[in-house]
């Protein structure tokens, strides 16, 4: 996230539906270092995911 705005005029969010890959654990990576400006929301099969949409 290296861009030239200023870092109090942004949110950036990122929702993890249900991965089932390496996501959850970058995620986390990238929001320690980004700390306020990264926000995740993480699905589970009662909030979001390809289960619920099937139903």
């Amino acid at each position: 996230m290296d861009f030239d705005y200023p870092s109090n005029r942004y949110e950036l969010i990122v929702i993890d539906d249900l991965s089932t890959d390496n996501t959850e654990h970058i995620l986390q990576s990238l929001k320690q270092e980004y700390k306020d400006r990264l926000k995740v929301i993480k699905t589970d099969l009662n909030t979001g995911g390809k289960e619920r949409r099937m139903h």
